[in-house]
């Protein structure tokens, strides 16, 4: 990894932020406006900007597409990324513990990692479910999307935990740790496009 550099104003304000934690607050809606981008509708600013980014990192993903019974009732998962075989959850914070559940038991039906994203791309943290027992099944805090040294479209989620590819590259050179934070590039560009969206 490169020496750590000075950080500006923007990278500062890009980094993942601690875990929040608490009842969800009694103003916070799942379904509170709807826009539109790329042509498609999603039910909150929240949803439009986690999709922004997933559109600047190029990866191919369903809105809302497919339904998984939840305590009894139908429930849409907010993207499946197909390219990273992977649902990511948002939620503006703080997170409930609803939101664990959902995707504690979303991770188990459909034997896929779940990333729950909590707060906005500039400022968020990211909280994994992963089904195969390697990561803790109850989720592990304090994940951050990474890119590869040598191939910006190498994606990664890192933490101290561990680090893996979310989607890899043909000529890969099997790298151990990716790059993270301001040494990322291609990652903070699409946090900056996701947060202006």
């Amino acid at each position: 990894m490169t020496k750590k550099k000075a950080s500006s104003p923007l990278t500062r304000s890009l980094r993942s932020r601690p875990l929040p934690s608490g009842e969800r607050s009694k103003g916070r809606s799942e379904a509170t406006t709807v826009r539109v981008r790329g042509g498609r509708t999603y039910k909150s600013p929240l949803q439009a900007k986690w999709a922004a980014f997933l559109n600047a990192l190029e990866a191919a993903f369903d809105y809302e597409g497919e339904s998984h019974e939840f305590r009894g009732a139908s429930y849409r998962p907010h993207f499946l990324v197909r390219d990273w075989n992977c649902w990511i959850e948002t939620v503006p914070g703080p997170l409930a513990k609803i939101d664990i559940f959902r995707c504690l038991e979303l991770s188990r039906a459909s034997q896929r990692q779940v990333l729950l994203i909590v707060g906005e791309p500039a400022e968020h943290t990211i909280v994994l479910f992963d089904p195969s027992g390697y990561f803790p099944r109850e989720g592990s805090a304090g994940w951050q999307f990474g890119q590869g040294q040598a191939h910006e479209g190498e994606i990664w989620l890192y933490s101290e935990d561990g680090a893996f590819t979310l989607r890899g590259v043909e000529d890969g050179d099997n790298e151990t740790m990716p790059l993270v934070g301001e040494d990322a590039p291609h990652i903070m560009a699409a946090l900056v496009v996701a947060q202006e969206a």
